[in-house]
């Protein structure tokens, strides 16, 4: 969050004195990184601190941990009712029903995997 709220860009995966790509580098595509932007932004409200350039770094408050927890959850919980909503009221007539059975199956399943990603924090 720190990187996408205070560099542009253009420079989220370029190594510059703002981003040193050896202590800590966004490895993911640039839809996550603005996701991580708007993270940052709400970040940046509860605690100004923890997204400060370069000084956040090694920042480890408890109350800043617990708001980056409930982020991986509400983001998650986003993700997985808005895909559900979509899962719902899709249109199957054209599809045959061992095609339908695996939309299902993959809707159903989406749920674990995003969790197994987010579970590192």
């Amino acid at each position: 969050m720190e990187l996408t709220l205070n560099t542009p860009p253009k420079e989220w995966y370029v190594e510059t004195f703002a981003n040193n790509l050896t202590y800590w580098r966004i490895d993911y595509p640039p839809l996550t990184a603005y996701t991580s932007l708007i993270c940052g932004y709400l970040s940046n409200l509860y605690d100004n601190k923890s997204v400060a350039l370069i000084e956040s770094r090694g920042y480890e408050d408890s109350s800043h941990k617990l708001f980056m927890r409930c982020t991986v959850l509400v983001a998650d919980f986003l993700f997985f009712f808005t895909s559900f909503i979509f899962l719902i009221n899709y249109d199957y007539r054209k599809y045959s029903f061992p095609v339908k059975q695996c939309f299902i199956l993959f809707g159903l399943l989406s749920p674990p995997f995003i969790l197994i990603d987010s579970g590192h924090f």
